[in-house]
C-alpha cells in the first residue's frame, strides 16, 4: 500500500477548493464573502499593511498550515510549496507576501500542538 504525505494531501485539497470557488462560480459567490472580510489583528503583526491586508483567505493559511503542521509536522517541503504557490498568486496579481508569514507560523503552532500530546 502506497504512502501518503499527509501534509501534501491537505495542500492539494486546499488547493482543489480555490479552484473549486473559481471554476463554479455558485460556490464562489457562496464562499467569496466570507474570505473578503478584513481580519484586522493579523494586521498588527504584518510588517507593511498597505501590502498585507489580512482577510479570511490569511486566516485561511493559517489555519490550513495549523492543520498541516499537526498532520505531518513541521517540514520545509510545506513551505517551499506555500512559497512557490505565493509565486504562481504573482502572476495572477493575487499575491499577498506575508502568507508565507503566516504559512510559517501555522506550521509551528500545528507542529508544536503535536508535542504537546
Amino acid at each position: 500500500m502506497p504512502r501518503f504525505d499527509v501534509g501534501i494531501v491537505l495542500l492539494l485539497l486546499a488547493l482543489g477548493f480555490v479552484v473549486l470557488t473559481r471554476v463554479f462560480p455558485m460556490v464562489g459567490n457562496v464562499v467569496q464573502p466570507l474570505l473578503d472580510r478584513p481580519v484586522p489583528w493579523m494586521d498588527r503583526v504584518c510588517v507593511s499593511r498597505a501590502k498585507c491586508g489580512s482577510d479570511g483567505w490569511t486566516l485561511m493559511h493559517l489555519m490550513l498550515y495549523a492543520v498541516v503542521g499537526a498532520c505531518g509536522g513541521f517540514k520545509w517541503r510545506y513551505l517551499l510549496l506555500g512559497a512557490a504557490w505565493e509565486g504562481v498568486e504573482t502572476l495572477f496579481g493575487a499575491n499577498n507576501w506575508c502568507d508565507i508569514l503566516w504559512n510559517t507560523l501555522g506550521l509551528a503552532v500545528g507542529s508544536a500542538a503535536t508535542l504537546l500530546r
